[in-house]
C-alpha cells in the first residue's frame, strides 16, 4: 500500500502515465519493501537443520575414515568401534574444529537471509513486497509467516530423511546437542500458531488470545479470522511468496549444507595421516 501511493504521487507530479522499472527511484522503493519483507524471516529453523546435516556429515567421514584406516593397519574388528575410547579419541580428533566452522560458515553469517533476498526480489515487484511486508507486520500476517517458517523447515528435513544419500540420522553419537536444539526450535515455532495436541508441545490453549478464530471442536489457529488472511494465502503476491519459500527457498537451504558439509568431510580427511599415534596406542594396547 505504501509502494503504491508513493508511486500515485510520483506519477501525479510527473505527468506521466507510467513508471518504468529501470528508474533508480522505483529500484530504491523495491530494495526498501524486499528488505522489510526479508528482516521479517527467522532463519534460525533452516539454519539448525543445516548444522545437523554439517555436523553428522563431518561424524560419518570420521566413522568411515577410521574403519578404512582400522583394516588398512589390522586392528582388530571385535576391538576398533565406536565403543572402544581410543576410536573415541581418534573420532574427536577428526572432528575437532567442526563446530568453528559450522558457527562461522552457517550460523553467524546471513547467507540464508541474502538469498532469499535474492529470490522475493527476483519474483516480486515493489507493491508486491510492500504487501507482503506490511502483512507480515499484523497478527495474522505474522502466525502466517510463522507457518511458512515452519513449513520451510518441515520440507527442508524431509528432504534428508526419505530417498536421498544426504541422510540426517536420529540418535547419532556426537550430534545430540544440535539435534536436541533443533527439536525445540521446532516446537517452539509450532507451538505459536497452534495449542495442545496440535502444538506438538505442552501449550495450553488460551482462548482469549485466539479469538475470534478458536472453537472448542478445533483448538488450533484458524487463521480465515484475521483481516487479509485469506488474501494473502489465495492470490498475488502471498501465493508467490509462499511458493518460492517452499521450493527456492528450501532449495538454497540443501545446496549451501552441502557445501558446507562437503568442506567437513575434506577437513577430516586431511587428517588421516595424523591418526598414526591413535593407530599405535590401540596396537600396543589389544595386539
Amino acid at each position: 500500500m505504501l509502494i503504491r501511493i508513493i508511486l500515485l504521487i510520483k506519477l501525479t507530479l510527473l505527468g506521466t502515465t507510467g513508471f518504468a522499472q529501470e528508474d533508480p527511484t522505483y529500484e530504491e522503493l523495491k530494495e526498501d519493501a524486499v528488505t522489510r519483507l526479508v528482516d521479517e524471516l527467522d532463519t534460525t529453523l533452516p539454519k539448525y537443520i543445516a548444522r545437523v546435516y554439517a555436523k553428522q556429515a563431518a561424524i560419518l567421514q570420521a566413522k568411515d575414515l577410521l574403519t578404512q584406516v582400522g583394516k588398512e593397519n589390522q586392528l582388530r574388528q571385535d576391538l576398533w568401534h565406536e565403543d572402544n575410547h581410543v576410536w573415541a579419541e581418534a573420532e574427536s580428533f577428526l572432528i575437532d574444529g567442526a563446530d568453528l566452522t559450522i558457527e562461522e560458515k552457517i550460523i553467524k553469517p546471513s547467507w540464508l537471509r541474502d538469498a532469499w533476498y535474492g529470490h522475493t526480489h527476483r519474483i516480486l515487484d515493489a507493491e508486491g513486497a510492500d504487501e507482503v511486508a506490511v502483512h507480515f507486520k499484523s497478527k495474522g500476517g505474522a502466525l502466517q509467516r510463522k507457518v511458512i517458517e515452519y513449513y520451510v523447515g518441515e520440507l527442508s528435513l524431509t528432504f534428508y530423511t526419505l530417498g536421498t544419500d544426504r541422510v540426517v540420522r536420529w540418535g547419532l553419537r556426537g550430534s545430540e546437542k544440535e539435534m536436541k536444539e533443533l527439536q525445540i526450535k521446532t516446537y517452539e515455532l509450532k507451538g505459536s500458531f497452534g495449542c495442545g495436541k496440535f502444538a506438538h508441545v505442552n501449550n495450553p490453549c488460551k482462548h482469549e488470545e485466539m479469538e475470534p478464530n478458536y472453537t472448542t471442536l478445533n483448538p488450533i489457529y484458524d487463521l480465515t479470522g484475521f483481516e487479509n488472511t485469506m488474501r494473502f494465502a489465495s492470490r498475488g503476491p502471498g501465493v508467490e511468496f509462499m511458493k518460492m519459500m517452499m521450493i527456492q527457498g528450501v532449495h538454497e537451504v540443501h545446496i549451501y549444507a552441502e557445501d558446507v558439509a562437503t568442506h567437513l568431510r575434506s577437513q577430516v580427511l586431511s587428517k588421516k595421516n595424523d591418526l598414526k599415534p591413535f593407530i599405535q596406542e590401540f596396537q600396543d594396547k589389544y595386539h
